[in-house]
């Protein structure tokens, strides 16, 4: 147990750093990129914050997998006078996942924040919901254009996505079995004689997780992974309602918080196609694991009986 804090420790720290270098960002001024945003559909939106990660759609996926492993160790903190300052220090996370402009990355915090709340007290999930009710007329304008953009059928960043699934679709058609092989080569070799005229160039993956599992692996590659991250969301939701410590389930909760949010960003994007996503999720998967052993620990420390009980009934 106080080797997961202290790896949540050095977390807090990295979302932390990562995140005020973020804002710097902002102040200092970032440069609109047309690759990343629609500037017809998007008016007044500004540059998007990247903070270490050059990508702002990447460093809103780190924030939406790190983020609640860092506020539960804040709030695990023993000493208040340390507790109250760390945990005060999770604005900085959320201001730069504001300033990220990422879509998919609200959304997911959103839901990762959703199912925080619900395991670790669902009396205040309507208390959560007026909250953000209340805050949705204090957004920016720039946050609220971009957020529209969802809806809008002309944005091209949409229609992007689209044409470049409807490609891999077709691979899918023909490689559905075996798939077409592992990393972003084998998409380049393959994916021009399925693209969309639209999408031909300039497609790295097939911005999808899911897609991009049965695309490189096959069926039996995308099921395999499926029952993995369902199984590891079903062991840490029983392990986590059966743990007789706080302080272990606030971990457990933030671990199926992340890795429920991050699900929903696999619609979209492909998390995976950087090293440094894809290794920050499968070290949020293990810390998942090394949190249900612990718990399990606990369970059965609680539950045997103790030296003095045993001679009593002796």
């Amino acid at each position: 147990k106080e080797r997961l804090m202290k790896l949540c420790g050095f977390i807090y720290l990295a979302v932390i750093i990562t995140s005020l270098y973020a804002i710097y960002q902002r102040f200092v001024g970032v440069a609109v990129s047309e690759s990343l945003t629609d500037l017809a559909t998007n008016k007044g939106v500004p540059g998007r914050v990247y903070s270490t990660l050059d990508n702002p759609n990447n460093y809103a996926e780190f924030l939406v997998i790190m983020t609640p492993l860092a506020a539960v160790f804040a709030v695990n903190v023993n000493k208040i006078r340390l507790r109250v300052p760390l945990c005060m220090g999770i604005v900085f996370p959320a201001v730069a996942l504001l300033m990220t402009y990422s879509r998919s990355g609200w959304i997911s915090v959103v839901i990762a924040c959703v199912v925080f709340v619900y395991y670790a007290n669902k009396k205040l999930i309507p208390a959560f919901f007026l909250l953000c009710v209340i805050a949705f007329p204090f957004l920016p304008d720039s946050v609220m254009v971009r957020i529209a953009s969802l809806f809008n059928p002309e944005d091209t960043s949409n229609l992007y996505r689209t044409y470049i699934w409807e490609g891999a679709l077709r691979i899918v058609r023909d490689y559905w079995y075996t798939g077409i092989g592992l990393g972003p080569e084998s998409f380049a070799y393959v994916y021009p004689d399925y693209a969309n005229p639209l999408a031909e160039v300039g497609a790295p993956h097939s911005h999808m997780v899911y897609l991009e599992l049965i695309v490189e692996l096959g069926v039996l590659g995308f099921i395999t992974f499926m029952w993995y991250m369902l199984r590891l969301w079903i062991d840490t939701t029983r392990s986590l309602l059966r743990c007789p410590d706080r302080k272990v389930q606030l971990f457990q909760i933030a671990c199926i918080a992340s890795l429920v949010g991050i699900a929903f960003t696999f619609w979209v994007e492909y998390v995976w196609y950087y090293p440094r996503t894809f290794f920050a999720y499968f070290i949020l998967a293990g810390i998942s694991c090394a949190a249900i052993r612990i718990s399990q620990q606990e369970t059965l420390r609680v539950s045997a009986p103790s030296e003095s009980e045993v001679d009593n009934e002796e």
